[in-house]
């Protein structure tokens, strides 16, 4: 899921990474492990924050870039119990490089849903009118429970943001024009 969130004319100021993380069980033992897709939407979230940190910190972005994305904010997010299985894949997410997860902890079978679009729509810190842009990144599905594929595309429409199905790189990121009205509707370039 992506939203711009800046209106016509605004320059996007940072960046913020939220990669959402689930539970993914080995195909032959069934022991708990970090999810495939999952971890590669946190490889892609991971890698792109380092590129844009490097570039920014060694001069060579263009000057576009480097006035609309001076800064980038990665938060994991992860919904589910507090348990071994949990904290064993949680601790492989953690061995890719990252300093936390914020953990929301809920039973095994609770609606993952309010409690995700509630965390996400929350502003960060550095959120200073809208002037940042935002991606959600995850799997395309959960290994475990429906995994249905529903929770990303659901998400993104509660949130009023754009979704983009089987993403496998990000190349560059850039603030988009809203056409008038979208703001109101929820619905990225009409």
């Amino acid at each position: 899921s992506a939203d711009a969130g800046n209106s016509k004319g605004n320059a996007i100021t940072s960046l913020r990474l939220d990669v959402l993380l689930s539970v993914g069980r080995h195909r032959l033992t069934g022991r708990a492990q970090r999810a495939d897709g999952d971890a590669r939407a946190l490889e892609m979230a991971l890698t792109l924050k380092q590129v844009l940190k490097q570039a920014l910190s060694l001069g060579e972005a263009s000057p576009a870039e480097e006035t609309t994305t001076s800064e980038v904010e990665l938060i994991p997010w992860h919904l589910g119990p507090e348990d071994a299985d949990t904290e064993a894949a949680l601790r492989g997410y953690l061995g890719m490089g990252l300093d936390a997860i914020r953990w929301i902890q809920a039973p095994a079978a609770a609606d993952a849903m309010a409690p995700l679009r509630a965390s996400l729509a929350l502003p960060a810190a550095r959120d200073v009118r809208n002037s940042q842009a935002r991606l959600a990144l995850c799997g395309m599905r959960a290994e475990q429970g429906e995994g249905t594929g529903m929770l990303p595309m659901v998400l993104a429409e509660q949130l009023g943001w754009a979704w983009v199905p089987g993403v496998v790189a990000i190349e560059c990121i850039e603030p988009i024009e809203r056409c008038e009205g979208d703001e109101e509707d929820g619905e990225p370039g009409k």
